[in-house]
């Protein structure tokens, strides 16, 4: 597996991160390290600026190029396979920073989505 970092931090309310890219994974997808090398196969290349949301525990990845964009396979896709190309750039969901006067959970965690 190949991960492009984000190098540029962003300031969210005194804590500056460097987001990217963002791999979600939720339990149904995987909790071992034995699971999850098999999920991963081969070569899988994923970008700073893709956001990736594994909730199914049929799904693999497989020779996957994600440079881009928002990818989520839902709990109900049945034996989905991740592979070829990916990159919606259309798509990208951006984490801005909370300014102040956003619901408390939104404050809490100091970002929201667009």
């Amino acid at each position: 597996m190949e991960i492009e970092y984000n190098t540029e931090p962003v300031d969210y309310q005194g804590i500056k991160l460097a987001f990217g890219p963002k791999i979600l994974m939720d339990p149904s997808f995987a909790i071992t390290i034995k699971e999850l090398k098999e999920k991963f196969v081969g070569k899988n290349k994923i970008g700073k600026d893709a956001t990736l949301i594994l909730a199914n525990r049929d799904t693999k990845v497989e020779n996957l190029t994600f440079a881009a964009g928002f990818k989520k396979v839902n709990p109900d896709e049945k034996n989905t396979t991740l592979s070829g190309e990916i990159d919606n750039a259309g798509e990208v969901k951006n984490f801005v920073p909370t300014k102040g006067g956003e619901p408390e959970y939104l404050q809490l965690r100091c970002y929201y989505l667009e």
